[in-house]
């Protein structure tokens, strides 16, 4: 098993306003941390899965360049990176240039908590 630890020292609040805006600045920090654990064996595995089918796969890109992208991500899954979220993004053909659109449907409990808080921008605790 392999754990990551923080300590944050601080000082004991002076009375229970401050104690409260303690919770207002840690409860969407904690909320953070608790949405990328709960998702990340999930992610590992779609990691995993991904390297596997590339393999699979009749890409328009050299075979070398398959072979450097699997190599990356299974190197990633190996616990070299943490991976906080994920979402899925369709390509838009456009006369002049192509983009990527993000589907709304897609996504990790990271990127959704993430999104909500931008959105709303209201502390929570």
């Amino acid at each position: 098993m392999v754990e990551s630890w923080q300590v944050i020292e601080i000082d004991r609040p002076r009375d229970d306003v401050a104690a409260a805006d303690s919770c207002v600045g840690f409860g969407p920090t904690l909320a953070d941390v608790h949405a990328a654990v709960k998702d990340f064996d999930a992610l590992r595995e779609q990691t995993l899965r991904v390297a596997r089918e590339l393999d699979a796969s009749a890409l328009p890109v050299a075979r070398s360049d398959v072979a450097e992208a699997r190599a990356l991500l299974t190197w990633m899954e190996e616990r070299h990176f943490v991976f906080l979220g994920y979402r899925y993004y369709r390509p838009r053909r456009g006369a002049k240039s192509d983009t990527l659109v993000r589907d709304r449907e897609s996504g990790s409990a990271f990127c959704a908590l993430a999104s909500s808080a931008i959105a709303s921008a209201t502390p929570r605790c």
